[in-house]
Formats: structure tokens, C-alpha cells, sequence
């Protein structure tokens, strides 16, 4: 089993209160905020809309933060549902590579009374990391889903580890469909190189398992390239494989959105977005809450700023221009020896 460093904090059980029935059918504010798969145990906390609007995350940090935490067997909550558990309504999904404006998108997308956006919830990078029973996907999607709140269309924006759950959450309702929203490796190089808590990220992406490519591709001879500069291409590649093995299957399904489009028009892409996911949105709200979000980007708590960002992003690519140079040079051997299988970019936008 992958084990990401969700899975590495301390989760002392026997100090969580046993969630009963009667607490569980009194409210849908129940957010499973992790799943334990050595003992069958789900961890979940009462969190009104307006908490989890506020929230920049939905993982298991986040959530359990100045939170009751409730611990419920996973085998007491089936035999409450004796008849099966009732069908998770459709969820939209938004799928990403990492650092390419994800959070900002989905926290854009959550309107109150008309969409409810999941972001990053750690019972399903869990699974992810485990290649669990379906029963377990459809047991978590079916409590995501079960908030009573009206009209509000599910999106749920998933953590990177679980771009390998693509064709097992669009299988799980024919009406569900997703955007798998991705940055160019050079900007992402700037991105994860630029910065010493990025890199240690990208490490434990690839210990984890989050960059297996074929062995005989891992090291083309004579080519420079540095520990983390390696690990980045390998990152992306083995990302941009899901999406493009995802997006020529269920072409219809999926909507490839650059990162570099949505920084530079907001507001258009996000409505591109909005509405190839079916939600139906207003376009003043959306406006309204895509300034609001700008203002106070809760992920950075701070405005954000589109030149300001930019000009950071090219301090940064000057200052490692040498070994992103030589990455992007290490990614153009891999993919001439043509066994990756892997795309242009301009057929995978297609």
C-alpha cells in the first residue's frame, strides 16, 4: 500500500467518541474525514455548509481542526442501511497535476444553494493509495453526497494521488464528468523546483509511488539531470498518462483545461468549466465569488495577484534556469524513444 503523509499522522482511535445511529441519521452534516482500512473504522466530524465553505481544504488537517471527531466501524454503518446503501447521487470531479491553480477553481465554483465543492477530502486519497473494493468508493461518494441542501450540484476536487481513480469515479454514475486541469512541465518544474517544501513534496509523491514509469525509461544515457529535476518529469509524465489514457476513453466525459488559460482568464474558463459540468450557474454569482476568491485566496491568505504571481514565476525560472533546462531536456530523450505512447499536447487538447 502507497502511504502518503496523510496516512502518517497519529490517529489515536480509542480517543474518538463512537458516532451511534441516532446521531447519524439526526444530521447530513457528517463529513467523512478519513478512513482507517486497518480497522475498518471511518473518522467523521459535524461541519455546517458554512464551515465547509470557509475551509481553503477538506482533508483530514482542515476538517478536524477545533472539531468533535467521531469514530464509526465501517461494518455498523452498513447494517444500518439493511436494504443497501442508497445510491450516491452524481458528483462532478475536478482532476489536476498539482500547483496549477486547482484550489483556487474549485473554491470559485462554490456557491452556496447552488454547488457544494469538496476540496481534496483524504478518505479518497486513502483509497487511492490502496486499490480498495468498490464497495468502500461507493460507501464514501454515497456520504459526500448526502447533504440535503436544496438544488446544490457535488463537485469534488481531488488531491493529485487519485488522478489513478479517474474511470472508477466516472463509473460510478453515467451522469458524472470531469476537467483535468494541468500546467506544461516547464511550469511546473518552476513551480516544484522553485521551492525547498516543493521538493520534498515531490519526493514523497515519488516514494509513495505517484511516478512509476517503465524501469527502462527511468535513466537515458549521457543526460544531466538533477535528483528532484528527474522526479518532477517523471511526476508529470506518469500524471499526463492518466489524463490521456482518460481523456481517449471517455472523451466526452472530460475537459483538459490548461492552467496557464485559467490564470489568464478567470472568469471565462471557470464559466467554460461550470457549464460543461452541468451546474447551471449564474454568471453575476460566479463573477461576484471569482473576485471574492481573488481577493482573498484562502490557500496563500492573500490577494492574488496575476502580475505579481508571474513575475515570481520567472525570478524563479531564471534562478533554476540550469536545471530545468536540463529536465526538459531529459523529458524530450524519454519521450523520443517512443514507448510512453504519450501524446502531443496539442492532440491531447483536442
Amino acid at each position: 500500500m502507497r502511504r502518503g503523509k496523510i496516512e502518517r499522522l497519529n490517529m489515536n482511535q480509542a480517543s474518538f467518541e463512537l458516532l451511534t445511529r441516532d446521531q447519524f441519521f439526526s444530521s447530513a452534516d457528517f463529513y467523512p474525514v478519513q478512513i482507517d482500512l486497518a480497522s475498518d473504522t471511518l473518522l467523521l466530524a459535524e461541519l455546517s455548509r458554512s464551515e465547509m465553505k470557509a475551509r481553503a481544504f477538506h482533508n483530514r488537517r482542515s476538517t478536524i481542526r477545533d472539531r468533535k471527531v467521531y469514530r464509526l466501524p465501517v461494518q455498523a454503518l452498513l447494517s444500518w442501511f439493511p436494504c443497501g446503501l442508497p445510491a450516491a447521487t452524481p458528483a462532478q470531479y475536478i482532476f489536476h497535476n498539482a500547483f496549477c491553480g486547482s484550489t483556487l477553481l474549485a473554491r470559485c465554483l462554490d456557491l452556496p444553494g447552488s454547488t457544494l465543492v469538496y476540496r481534496e477530502p483524504s478518505a479518497l486519497a486513502t483509497l487511492a493509495d490502496s486499490s480498495p473494493e468498490s464497495q468502500l468508493t461507493n460507501m464514501l461518494m454515497t456520504l459526500l453526497t448526502r447533504r440535503e441542501q436544496g438544488q446544490e450540484h457535488t463537485v469534488i476536487k481531488l488531491n493529485d494521488r487519485c488522478n489513478n481513480m479517474i474511470a472508477q469515479l466516472l463509473g460510478l454514475h453515467p451522469a458524472g464528468r470531469g476537467i483535468l486541469l494541468f500546467s506544461d512541465l516547464r511550469a511546473f518544474l518552476v513551480s516544484v523546483l522553485g521551492k525547498p517544501a516543493r521538493r520534498q513534496w515531490l519526493q514523497e509523491r515519488c516514494a509513495s509511488g505517484c511516478a512509476d514509469l517503465p524501469a527502462a525509461l527511468l535513466h537515458p544515457d549521457q543526460l544531466p539531470v538533477s535528483k528532484d529535476g528527474e522526479a518532477a518529469v517523471r511526476y508529470w509524465l506518469t500524471q499526463m498518462l492518466f489524463f490521456s489514457a482518460s481523456h481517449h476513453s471517455r472523451m466526452n466525459r472530460l475537459l483538459p483545461v490548461r492552467a496557464n488559460d485559467l490564470i489568464n482568464d478567470p472568469v471565462n474558463i471557470t464559466k467554460t468549466v461550470a457549464d460543461f459540468l452541468g451546474l447551471g450557474l449564474d454568471e453575476e454569482l460566479l463573477r461576484s465569488n471569482i473576485a471574492a476568491e481573488q481577493k482573498n485566496h484562502a490557500k496563500i491568505g492573500k490577494p492574488f495577484l496575476r502580475h505579481e504571481a508571474a513575475i515570481q514565476k520567472e525570478l524563479l525560472a531564471r534562478t533554476h534556469a540550469e536545471e530545468i533546462g536540463q529536465a526538459l531536456q531529459w523529458k524530450d530523450a524519454l519521450l523520443e524513444l517512443n514507448l510512453l505512447n504519450l501524446p502531443s499536447e496539442s492532440e491531447f487538447l483536442k
